[in-house]
């Protein structure tokens, strides 16, 4: 009995990958985004924050080579561009990492399907 029903479900899932994907972006962006614009920054990222908003990425390199800080310069580059884009904000500067699980997601979904 549970085959006649998980069959035909399977078949429609197939089908309709896109939309499912669509629906699923949809939920998971407006979540998070959410959640990121209203929780309060923790003590990494306030110290991205902070680096990322140095007028010169040379500024942003001398206070890499202090030791303060550990993340690669990669991702004040990806950071302060943000910040151009949408302005300094909490969603701003996490926005780089929603977009990267998200897709990741997507990749994982894409392998398992083939």
């Amino acid at each position: 009995m549970s085959e006649r029903f998980i069959n035909p479900l399977l078949e429609k899932i197939e089908n309709h990958r896109l939309l499912l994907i669509s629906i699923f972006s949809a939920f998971y962006f407006a979540g998070f985004c959410l959640i990121a614009s209203k929780k309060v920054m923790w003590n990494d990222e306030l110290f991205t924050f902070y680096i990322a908003r140095l007028p010169h990425f040379s500024d942003v390199w001398n206070a890499l080579l202090t030791g303060a800080e550990q993340t690669p310069p990669f991702s004040y580059i990806v950071t302060r561009t943000f910040f151009r884009l949408f302005g300094a904000s909490n969603l701003s500067i996490r926005l780089p990492e929603i977009l990267g699980v998200w897709l990741m997601g997507l990749c994982l979904l894409v392998f398992v399907w083939k």
